[in-house]
Protein backbone atom coordinates (compact mmCIF):
# COMPACT_ATOMS: atom_id res chain seq x y z
CA UNK A 1 0.00 0.00 0.00
CA UNK A 2 1.35 3.54 -0.97
CA UNK A 3 1.23 6.41 1.10
CA UNK A 4 0.32 9.62 -0.48
CA UNK A 5 0.85 12.54 1.79
CA UNK A 6 -1.22 16.04 0.52
CA UNK A 7 0.03 19.27 1.43
CA UNK A 8 -2.87 20.66 2.45
CA UNK A 9 -1.18 23.88 3.86
CA UNK A 10 0.08 24.85 0.34
CA UNK A 11 -3.57 24.37 -1.69
CA UNK A 12 -4.97 26.83 1.12
CA UNK A 13 -2.51 29.36 0.45
CA UNK A 14 -3.03 29.21 -3.41
CA UNK A 15 -6.94 29.41 -2.22
CA UNK A 16 -6.07 32.52 -0.14
CA UNK A 17 -3.43 34.25 -2.92
CA UNK A 18 -6.28 33.57 -5.67
CA UNK A 19 -9.27 35.39 -3.42
CA UNK A 20 -7.08 38.33 -2.69
CA UNK A 21 -6.14 39.06 -6.35
CA UNK A 22 -10.32 38.19 -7.10
CA UNK A 23 -11.11 40.87 -4.29
CA UNK A 24 -8.11 43.25 -5.62
CA UNK A 25 -9.29 43.02 -9.44
CA UNK A 26 -13.06 44.06 -8.31
CA UNK A 27 -12.16 46.53 -6.46
CA UNK A 28 -9.85 47.97 -8.71
CA UNK A 29 -12.80 47.46 -11.56
CA UNK A 30 -15.36 49.67 -9.00
CA UNK A 31 -13.35 52.25 -8.60
CA UNK A 32 -12.48 52.76 -12.24
CA UNK A 33 -16.28 52.93 -12.67
CA UNK A 34 -16.56 55.70 -10.08
CA UNK A 35 -14.05 57.74 -11.54
CA UNK A 36 -15.13 57.34 -14.90
CA UNK A 37 -18.46 57.96 -14.29
CA UNK A 38 -18.81 61.69 -14.65
CA UNK A 39 -15.62 61.96 -16.43
CA UNK A 40 -17.63 60.13 -19.93
CA UNK A 41 -19.80 62.63 -20.20
CA UNK A 42 -20.00 64.18 -23.51
CA UNK A 43 -21.57 68.07 -23.11
CA UNK A 44 -22.93 67.79 -26.65
CA UNK A 45 -24.64 71.40 -27.11
CA UNK A 46 -24.56 74.44 -25.10
CA UNK A 47 -26.96 77.05 -25.87
CA UNK A 48 -27.40 80.71 -24.05
CA UNK A 49 -30.86 82.61 -24.77
CA UNK A 50 -31.40 80.21 -27.27
CA UNK A 51 -28.22 80.52 -29.67
CA UNK A 52 -26.31 77.15 -29.52
CA UNK A 53 -22.36 78.17 -28.32
CA UNK A 54 -20.89 75.15 -28.27
CA UNK A 55 -18.75 76.33 -31.03
CA UNK A 56 -18.22 79.43 -29.31
CA UNK A 57 -20.06 82.75 -29.57
CA UNK A 58 -19.62 85.81 -27.71
CA UNK A 59 -23.73 86.89 -26.84
CA UNK A 60 -24.89 90.25 -25.77
CA UNK A 61 -26.45 90.80 -22.38
CA UNK A 62 -27.06 93.68 -20.31
CA UNK A 63 -27.20 94.15 -16.91
CA UNK A 64 -30.07 92.57 -14.82
CA UNK A 65 -31.13 90.12 -17.67
CA UNK A 66 -32.23 86.65 -16.75
CA UNK A 67 -30.01 84.38 -19.25
CA UNK A 68 -30.94 81.12 -19.85
CA UNK A 69 -28.73 78.52 -20.43
CA UNK A 70 -29.63 75.08 -21.79
CA UNK A 71 -27.00 72.27 -21.24
CA UNK A 72 -27.61 68.98 -23.30
CA UNK A 73 -25.44 65.95 -21.88
CA UNK A 74 -24.61 62.15 -23.05
CA UNK A 75 -23.36 60.04 -20.91
CA UNK A 76 -21.28 56.24 -21.54
CA UNK A 77 -21.83 55.31 -17.75
CA UNK A 78 -24.66 55.53 -15.82
CA UNK A 79 -24.34 57.26 -12.40
CA UNK A 80 -26.65 58.32 -9.76
CA UNK A 81 -27.30 61.86 -7.65
CA UNK A 82 -26.08 64.06 -9.97
CA UNK A 83 -25.78 67.73 -10.44
CA UNK A 84 -25.23 70.46 -13.26
CA UNK A 85 -24.28 73.88 -12.28
CA UNK A 86 -23.48 77.15 -14.35
CA UNK A 87 -21.53 80.28 -13.10
CA UNK A 88 -19.89 83.26 -14.27
CA UNK A 89 -16.70 84.61 -12.28
CA UNK A 90 -15.74 88.06 -12.00
CA UNK A 91 -18.40 89.33 -9.63
CA UNK A 92 -16.50 91.00 -6.09
CA UNK A 93 -20.27 90.70 -4.23
CA UNK A 94 -21.61 86.97 -4.46
CA UNK A 95 -21.30 84.02 -6.52
CA UNK A 96 -23.41 84.41 -10.23
CA UNK A 97 -24.65 81.02 -10.52
CA UNK A 98 -27.48 78.38 -11.11
CA UNK A 99 -27.78 74.71 -9.96
CA UNK A 100 -30.22 72.00 -11.06
CA UNK A 101 -32.14 69.99 -8.81
CA UNK A 102 -30.44 66.52 -8.07
CA UNK A 103 -30.98 63.69 -11.74
CA UNK A 104 -29.78 59.93 -12.28
CA UNK A 105 -27.69 59.43 -15.57
CA UNK A 106 -28.92 56.46 -17.86
CA UNK A 107 -26.31 55.29 -19.99
CA UNK A 108 -26.59 56.41 -23.57
CA UNK A 109 -29.46 59.02 -23.15
CA UNK A 110 -29.29 62.42 -24.05
CA UNK A 111 -30.17 64.81 -21.31
CA UNK A 112 -31.05 68.56 -21.66
CA UNK A 113 -31.20 70.82 -18.58
CA UNK A 114 -32.06 74.34 -18.09
CA UNK A 115 -30.41 76.81 -15.67
CA UNK A 116 -31.02 80.70 -14.65
CA UNK A 117 -28.07 83.02 -14.36
CA UNK A 118 -29.56 86.80 -13.20
CA UNK A 119 -26.93 89.46 -13.83
CA UNK A 120 -26.22 91.93 -11.14
CA UNK A 121 -27.38 95.29 -12.02
CA UNK A 122 -24.08 96.37 -10.68
CA UNK A 123 -21.54 94.18 -12.28
CA UNK A 124 -19.01 95.97 -14.30
CA UNK A 125 -20.15 96.70 -17.72
CA UNK A 126 -18.25 96.62 -21.17
CA UNK A 127 -16.33 93.47 -20.65
CA UNK A 128 -16.43 89.95 -21.29
CA UNK A 129 -17.45 86.94 -19.03
CA UNK A 130 -16.88 83.11 -19.25
CA UNK A 131 -19.11 80.70 -18.65
CA UNK A 132 -18.65 77.90 -16.44
CA UNK A 133 -20.66 74.85 -16.62
CA UNK A 134 -19.72 72.03 -14.76
CA UNK A 135 -21.30 68.18 -13.67
CA UNK A 136 -20.30 65.82 -10.57
CA UNK A 137 -22.06 63.78 -7.64
CA UNK A 138 -20.56 62.79 -4.48
CA UNK A 139 -17.69 61.18 -6.33
CA UNK A 140 -16.51 62.48 -9.24
CA UNK A 141 -16.92 66.05 -11.04
CA UNK A 142 -16.24 67.36 -14.40
CA UNK A 143 -16.09 70.92 -15.54
CA UNK A 144 -16.68 72.54 -18.75
CA UNK A 145 -15.06 75.65 -19.63
CA UNK A 146 -17.47 76.89 -22.15
CA UNK A 147 -15.60 78.70 -25.09
CA UNK A 148 -18.53 81.21 -25.01
CA UNK A 149 -18.24 84.80 -23.87
CA UNK A 150 -20.77 86.68 -22.72
CA UNK A 151 -20.45 90.55 -23.27
CA UNK A 152 -22.27 92.51 -20.43
CA UNK A 153 -23.44 96.23 -21.26
CA UNK A 154 -25.44 98.94 -19.30
CA UNK A 155 -29.21 99.30 -20.26
CA UNK A 156 -29.77 102.85 -22.14
CA UNK A 157 -31.63 103.67 -19.27
CA UNK A 158 -31.49 102.47 -15.64
CA UNK A 159 -32.07 104.31 -12.90
CA UNK A 160 -31.69 102.51 -9.42
CA UNK A 161 -33.21 103.21 -5.99
CA UNK A 162 -30.01 103.16 -3.35
CA UNK A 163 -32.27 104.02 -0.48
CA UNK A 164 -34.92 105.95 1.26
CA UNK A 165 -34.15 108.10 3.95
CA UNK A 166 -37.60 108.90 6.66
CA UNK A 167 -36.63 111.37 8.92
CA UNK A 168 -36.90 111.45 12.04
CA UNK A 169 -37.64 107.72 11.67
CA UNK A 170 -40.45 105.60 10.77
CA UNK A 171 -42.46 105.71 13.83
CA UNK A 172 -44.75 109.28 13.98
CA UNK A 173 -47.44 110.88 16.13
CA UNK A 174 -50.13 112.26 14.11
CA UNK A 175 -49.70 115.58 13.44
CA UNK A 176 -46.65 115.33 12.80
CA UNK A 177 -44.49 115.59 9.61
CA UNK A 178 -41.68 113.27 8.14
CA UNK A 179 -38.88 114.01 5.88
CA UNK A 180 -38.31 111.81 2.94
CA UNK A 181 -34.76 111.96 0.59
CA UNK A 182 -34.23 109.20 -2.27
CA UNK A 183 -30.96 108.04 -2.85
CA UNK A 184 -30.31 107.43 -5.93
CA UNK A 185 -27.41 106.11 -8.85
CA UNK A 186 -27.60 105.89 -12.52
CA UNK A 187 -26.84 102.33 -13.98
CA UNK A 188 -27.57 103.65 -17.77
CA UNK A 189 -25.04 103.82 -20.56
CA UNK A 190 -26.86 107.37 -21.13
CA UNK A 191 -27.05 110.45 -18.81
CA UNK A 192 -30.29 111.18 -16.91
CA UNK A 193 -32.06 114.94 -17.16
CA UNK A 194 -35.18 116.28 -15.27
CA UNK A 195 -35.99 112.95 -12.75
CA UNK A 196 -38.89 113.48 -10.75
CA UNK A 197 -38.73 111.87 -7.63
CA UNK A 198 -42.32 111.91 -5.51
CA UNK A 199 -43.21 110.74 -1.94
CA UNK A 200 -46.80 109.71 -0.83
CA UNK A 201 -49.17 107.97 1.48
CA UNK A 202 -52.16 107.36 -0.29
CA UNK A 203 -54.52 106.31 2.55
CA UNK A 204 -53.45 109.07 3.99
CA UNK A 205 -54.00 111.63 0.59
CA UNK A 206 -50.76 113.21 1.34
CA UNK A 207 -47.82 113.73 -1.55
CA UNK A 208 -44.47 115.63 -2.34
CA UNK A 209 -42.01 115.54 -5.10
CA UNK A 210 -38.62 117.25 -6.10
CA UNK A 211 -36.72 116.90 -8.89
CA UNK A 212 -32.61 115.75 -9.17
CA UNK A 213 -31.38 118.17 -12.44
CA UNK A 214 -28.89 115.57 -13.67
CA UNK A 215 -27.45 112.11 -13.34
CA UNK A 216 -24.64 110.96 -15.95
CA UNK A 217 -23.34 107.31 -16.88
CA UNK A 218 -20.83 105.59 -14.86
CA UNK A 219 -18.18 106.06 -17.54
CA UNK A 220 -18.63 110.62 -17.59
CA UNK A 221 -18.43 110.25 -13.70
CA UNK A 222 -14.86 108.48 -13.33
CA UNK A 223 -13.65 110.39 -16.59
CA UNK A 224 -15.54 114.06 -15.51
CA UNK A 225 -13.84 116.58 -12.52
CA UNK A 226 -16.60 118.11 -12.79
CA UNK A 227 -18.74 118.47 -9.26
CA UNK A 228 -21.67 118.06 -11.80
CA UNK A 229 -20.85 115.05 -13.00
CA UNK A 230 -22.14 112.58 -10.56
CA UNK A 231 -23.96 109.36 -11.04
CA UNK A 232 -25.21 109.10 -8.33
CA UNK A 233 -27.66 111.96 -5.96
CA UNK A 234 -30.07 112.47 -3.13
CA UNK A 235 -33.23 113.90 -3.66
CA UNK A 236 -34.19 117.19 -1.58
CA UNK A 237 -35.60 116.62 1.51
CA UNK A 238 -39.31 115.61 0.62
CA UNK A 239 -42.18 117.30 3.34
CA UNK A 240 -45.29 114.91 4.31
CA UNK A 241 -47.44 116.06 7.51
CA UNK A 242 -49.37 113.49 8.92
CA UNK A 243 -53.14 114.29 9.25
CA UNK A 244 -54.32 114.80 12.43
CA UNK A 245 -57.15 112.85 12.49
CA UNK A 246 -54.89 109.83 11.12
CA UNK A 247 -55.74 106.58 12.98
CA UNK A 248 -53.16 103.97 14.98
CA UNK A 249 -51.94 101.46 12.28
CA UNK A 250 -49.25 100.92 9.40
CA UNK A 251 -48.86 102.99 6.64
CA UNK A 252 -46.85 102.68 3.26
CA UNK A 253 -44.93 105.30 1.79
CA UNK A 254 -45.07 104.92 -1.91
CA UNK A 255 -41.65 106.27 -3.16
CA UNK A 256 -41.74 106.71 -7.34
CA UNK A 257 -38.94 107.89 -9.55
CA UNK A 258 -39.55 108.77 -13.29
CA UNK A 259 -37.21 109.74 -16.02
CA UNK A 260 -36.43 109.36 -19.27
CA UNK A 261 -38.86 111.74 -20.76
CA UNK A 262 -41.42 110.48 -18.53
CA UNK A 263 -40.97 106.54 -20.16
CA UNK A 264 -38.97 104.73 -17.39
CA UNK A 265 -40.53 104.26 -13.84
CA UNK A 266 -39.12 102.84 -10.42
CA UNK A 267 -41.18 102.45 -7.30
CA UNK A 268 -40.22 101.18 -3.88
CA UNK A 269 -42.36 101.08 -0.73
CA UNK A 270 -41.25 101.79 2.90
CA UNK A 271 -43.48 101.14 5.91
CA UNK A 272 -44.16 103.47 8.61
CA UNK A 273 -46.12 103.22 11.52
CA UNK A 274 -48.36 106.11 12.84
CA UNK A 275 -49.48 107.04 16.25
CA UNK A 276 -53.17 108.11 16.19
CA UNK A 277 -54.31 111.10 17.46
CA UNK A 278 -56.73 109.92 20.23
CA UNK A 279 -53.47 108.30 21.70
CA UNK A 280 -51.31 111.37 21.36
CA UNK A 281 -50.72 113.63 24.71
CA UNK A 282 -51.46 116.78 24.27
CA UNK A 283 -47.80 118.67 23.64
CA UNK A 284 -46.83 122.19 23.53
CA UNK A 285 -46.57 123.60 19.69
CA UNK A 286 -43.55 123.48 18.84
CA UNK A 287 -41.27 123.38 15.21
CA UNK A 288 -39.56 120.93 13.50
CA UNK A 289 -36.24 122.04 11.87
CA UNK A 290 -34.60 120.48 9.14
CA UNK A 291 -30.95 121.40 6.91
CA UNK A 292 -31.17 119.88 3.47
CA UNK A 293 -27.17 118.86 4.13
CA UNK A 294 -24.21 119.02 6.46
CA UNK A 295 -21.35 119.24 4.12
CA UNK A 296 -20.85 121.06 1.00
CA UNK A 297 -17.50 121.72 -1.10
CA UNK A 298 -16.74 125.45 -2.44
CA UNK A 299 -13.80 127.25 -3.93
CA UNK A 300 -12.03 130.16 -2.97
CA UNK A 301 -13.94 132.89 -3.79
CA UNK A 302 -17.32 130.84 -4.35
CA UNK A 303 -20.27 130.70 -2.43
CA UNK A 304 -21.97 127.62 -0.83
CA UNK A 305 -26.12 127.62 0.01
CA UNK A 306 -27.76 125.87 3.01
CA UNK A 307 -31.31 125.33 2.77
CA UNK A 308 -32.98 125.53 6.39
CA UNK A 309 -36.11 123.84 6.54
CA UNK A 310 -38.99 124.81 9.43
CA UNK A 311 -42.35 123.09 10.01
CA UNK A 312 -44.80 124.82 12.56
CA UNK A 313 -46.73 122.34 14.33
CA UNK A 314 -48.19 124.82 16.53
CA UNK A 315 -51.52 126.99 16.59
CA UNK A 316 -50.33 130.23 16.39
CA UNK A 317 -48.12 131.60 13.97
CA UNK A 318 -44.06 131.43 14.94
CA UNK A 319 -40.96 133.93 14.20
CA UNK A 320 -37.85 132.02 13.73
CA UNK A 321 -34.23 133.36 12.72
CA UNK A 322 -31.34 131.66 12.63
CA UNK A 323 -27.78 132.74 13.58
CA UNK A 324 -24.24 131.58 12.29
CA UNK A 325 -21.28 131.60 14.46
CA UNK A 326 -17.72 130.12 13.79
CA UNK A 327 -17.45 131.07 10.13
CA UNK A 328 -15.82 134.65 10.76
CA UNK A 329 -12.78 133.81 10.04
CA UNK A 330 -12.90 132.38 6.84
CA UNK A 331 -15.76 133.26 5.08
CA UNK A 332 -18.84 135.67 5.10
CA UNK A 333 -21.84 134.82 6.07
CA UNK A 334 -25.40 135.99 5.88
CA UNK A 335 -28.99 134.72 6.17
CA UNK A 336 -31.70 135.23 3.82
CA UNK A 337 -34.53 136.26 5.31
CA UNK A 338 -33.30 137.83 8.70
CA UNK A 339 -36.80 136.63 9.95
CA UNK A 340 -38.83 133.91 9.19
CA UNK A 341 -42.84 134.57 9.86
CA UNK A 342 -44.51 130.75 9.77
CA UNK A 343 -48.39 130.43 9.97
CA UNK A 344 -49.72 126.99 12.15
CA UNK A 345 -49.47 123.79 10.08
CA UNK A 346 -47.19 125.36 7.20
CA UNK A 347 -43.30 125.26 6.43
CA UNK A 348 -41.11 127.87 5.51
CA UNK A 349 -37.69 128.20 4.41
CA UNK A 350 -34.13 130.35 5.24
CA UNK A 351 -31.01 130.55 3.17
CA UNK A 352 -27.63 130.44 4.60
CA UNK A 353 -25.30 131.60 2.33
CA UNK A 354 -21.28 131.07 2.71
CA UNK A 355 -18.85 132.50 0.61
CA UNK A 356 -15.37 131.50 1.36
CA UNK A 357 -12.61 134.17 1.17
CA UNK A 358 -10.11 134.48 -1.68
CA UNK A 359 -7.47 133.80 0.71
CA UNK A 360 -8.86 131.29 2.63
CA UNK A 361 -6.85 128.30 3.66
CA UNK A 362 -7.87 125.04 1.64
CA UNK A 363 -9.68 122.31 3.59
CA UNK A 364 -12.54 121.05 5.93
CA UNK A 365 -13.84 124.33 7.79
CA UNK A 366 -16.88 123.23 10.62
CA UNK A 367 -19.04 126.04 11.45
CA UNK A 368 -22.51 126.39 13.96
CA UNK A 369 -25.60 126.92 12.89
CA UNK A 370 -28.59 127.99 15.57
CA UNK A 371 -32.21 128.58 15.07
CA UNK A 372 -34.27 130.81 17.81
CA UNK A 373 -37.78 131.22 18.08
CA UNK A 374 -39.16 133.56 21.22
CA UNK A 375 -35.32 133.86 22.45
CA UNK A 376 -35.38 130.09 22.90
CA UNK A 377 -32.39 127.88 21.21
CA UNK A 378 -34.76 125.18 19.50
CA UNK A 379 -31.87 123.25 17.15
CA UNK A 380 -28.18 123.63 17.20
CA UNK A 381 -25.86 121.92 13.91
CA UNK A 382 -22.35 121.58 13.22
CA UNK A 383 -21.99 122.36 9.25
CA UNK A 384 -18.96 122.05 7.43
CA UNK A 385 -17.59 123.76 4.19
CA UNK A 386 -14.98 121.95 2.52
CA UNK A 387 -12.59 124.93 0.76
CA UNK A 388 -10.59 124.02 -2.43
CA UNK A 389 -8.15 126.53 -3.92
CA UNK A 390 -9.35 128.63 -6.59
CA UNK A 391 -8.60 127.06 -10.63
CA UNK A 392 -7.72 129.84 -12.55
CA UNK A 393 -9.45 130.12 -15.69
CA UNK A 394 -8.05 130.14 -18.70
CA UNK A 395 -11.48 132.39 -19.88
CA UNK A 396 -11.08 134.86 -17.41
CA UNK A 397 -7.23 135.36 -18.68
CA UNK A 398 -8.79 135.73 -22.46
CA UNK A 399 -11.23 138.40 -20.67
CA UNK A 400 -8.49 140.05 -19.70
CA UNK A 401 -6.16 139.88 -22.46
CA UNK A 402 -8.48 141.64 -24.87
CA UNK A 403 -9.81 144.29 -22.17
CA UNK A 404 -6.02 145.43 -22.35
CA UNK A 405 -5.77 145.52 -25.79
CA UNK A 406 -8.51 147.28 -26.61
CA UNK A 407 -7.22 150.00 -24.06
CA UNK A 408 -3.68 149.97 -26.28
CA UNK A 409 -5.62 150.37 -29.38
CA UNK A 410 -7.84 153.52 -27.97
CA UNK A 411 -4.61 154.80 -26.44
CA UNK A 412 -2.67 154.57 -29.98
CA UNK A 413 -5.44 155.96 -31.89
CA UNK A 414 -5.49 158.76 -29.43
CA UNK A 415 -1.95 159.54 -29.63
CA UNK A 416 -1.93 159.44 -33.47
CA UNK A 417 -4.49 162.20 -33.69
CA UNK A 418 -2.76 164.36 -31.00
CA UNK A 419 0.59 163.65 -33.21
CA UNK A 420 -1.09 164.64 -36.57
CA UNK A 421 -2.63 167.54 -35.15
CA UNK A 422 0.63 169.06 -33.91
CA UNK A 423 2.20 168.53 -36.89
CA UNK A 424 -0.19 170.47 -39.24
CA UNK A 425 -0.21 173.39 -36.51
CA UNK A 426 3.21 173.19 -36.94
CA UNK A 427 3.32 173.63 -40.50
CA UNK A 428 0.32 176.57 -40.72
CA UNK A 429 2.89 178.45 -38.22
CA UNK A 430 5.87 178.08 -40.79
CA UNK A 431 3.87 179.38 -43.43
CA UNK A 432 2.51 182.25 -42.20
CA UNK A 433 5.92 182.91 -40.82
CA UNK A 434 7.64 182.65 -44.26
CA UNK A 435 5.11 184.82 -45.81
CA UNK A 436 6.14 187.99 -43.01
CA UNK A 437 9.53 187.15 -44.09
CA UNK A 438 9.29 186.97 -47.92
CA UNK A 439 6.53 189.77 -48.21
CA UNK A 440 7.75 192.87 -50.90
CA UNK A 441 6.30 196.40 -49.50
CA UNK A 442 6.08 198.73 -52.47
CA UNK A 443 6.69 202.87 -52.04
CA UNK A 444 4.48 205.01 -53.89
CA UNK A 445 5.51 208.98 -53.65
CA UNK A 446 3.26 211.66 -53.58
CA UNK A 447 2.22 213.50 -56.10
Amino acid sequence: MTNVHINTEGGLKMKHLKLASLIMILFIGLLAINVSAVSNVDFTKVEVNGVDVTNGDTIYVERGDNVEVRVQLKSSTPYQNVNIKAWLGGYEYSDVEDITSMFDVIQGVTYSKFLNIQIPDDITASETYKLHIQVYNNEDSKELVVPVKLQIQETRHKLDIQDVIIRPGVNVEAGRPIFVSVRLENMGATNEKDIKVSASIPELGISSRDYVDRLVNEQEDISCDNSDCQNSASSNELYLRIPDDAKTGNYNVQVEVTYNRGHSTLTKTEPIFVTGSKAVEQKAAEAVVSIDTTTQTIEQGQEAIYKVMFANLGDTKNVYSVDVTGASSWADVSVEPSFITVDPNTTGEAFVHVKARDNSPAGDHSFNVRVMSNNNIIKEATLTATVSEKQFAFGNLRNVLITIGIILIVILIILVIILAVRKTSEGRTGTEQGMIEGQTYYYYPRQ
